[in-house]
């Protein structure tokens, strides 16, 4: 079953260290549509989901999880470069 959140995305599990030395889990953003409910929220490729409604996520599986059974919209904690950032995926 598609979940009008994640279409058009595309996503893979991701760890690693950072310069600080603290382990950073989540989600790498390693493609999104164009026209995408993701894109319109404003993901890029490159953003690393760490949170999902204010529940931490360490891979994709946990993701679906929180999405699939979301009705109107989907609250993210993204990592872009040095900062974090929220963004809101509306439902397609």
């Amino acid at each position: 079953r598609a979940i009008p959140f994640l279409l058009g995305l595309r996503l893979q599990d991701f760890h690693e260290f950072e310069a600080n030395g603290t382990k950073l889990n989540g989600i790498l953003v390693t493609g999104v549509s164009d026209l995408s409910a993701g894109a319109l929220a404003g993901l890029r490729p490159g953003d690393v989901i760490t949170q999902a409604n204010l529940k931490s996520v360490e891979n994709v599986t946990a993701l679906i999880d929180i999405a699939k059974n979301q009705s109107d919209h989907l609250l993210l904690k993204v990592k872009r470069g040095n900062s974090s950032i929220f963004l809101v995926i509306e439902k397609g």
